[in-house]
């Protein structure tokens, strides 16, 4: 058995080598161990997709931040809901409406939400007028941050 290969000694031409092999190795073989090495490759690579599919990591954005808009509030009008979906405490929290209107929170743990009302904020001192309609709103803490489209 030759050494190990090492990360760097990997080349097309080796790569290429192994795959012509594999086939020869193919051709050589019966009907039924091709269909069995089918069966088998397909299941690897089944399985390799299912477990890129499921992955949380694949999805989403860097601050784990999810925003959705809830049109049907029980307290009447329009509620904006933002959870940390991620795993770190965000802190010193500014949600901001349009690049304009702001609302902040010291705190947010992981997997806790805020759900807040576009009136509630704020612009040099002023509310945010009722039945105000944002169309972005971004998420900014320091563990960084995202923008998203409201509308």
């Amino acid at each position: 058995m030759g050494a190990p290969l090492q990360p760097a000694s990997v080349s097309i031409g080796r790569i290429r080598e192994v795959l012509d092999g594999v086939v020869r190795h193919l051709r050589a073989t019966d009907r039924f161990s091709r269909m069995r090495t089918a069966i088998v490759a397909a299941w690897v690579l089944v399985s390799v997709a299912t477990v890129f599919a499921s992955c949380p990591g694949s999805r989403g954005n860097s601050l784990g931040a999810e925003f959705q808009v809830l049109s049907d509030s029980f307290v009447g009008g329009e509620q904006l809901l933002v959870r940390n979906e991620s795993n770190d405490t965000w802190r010193d929290v500014v949600l901001t409406l349009d690049g304009d209107w702001r609302y902040e929170q010291r705190v947010l743990r992981p997997h806790e939400r805020i759900v807040v009302s576009p009136s509630r904020f704020q612009r040099r001192g002023e509310s945010a007028p009722e039945g105000y309609l944002p169309r972005t709103l971004e998420v900014e803490c320091d563990q960084g941050s995202h923008t998203f489209k409201v509308r």
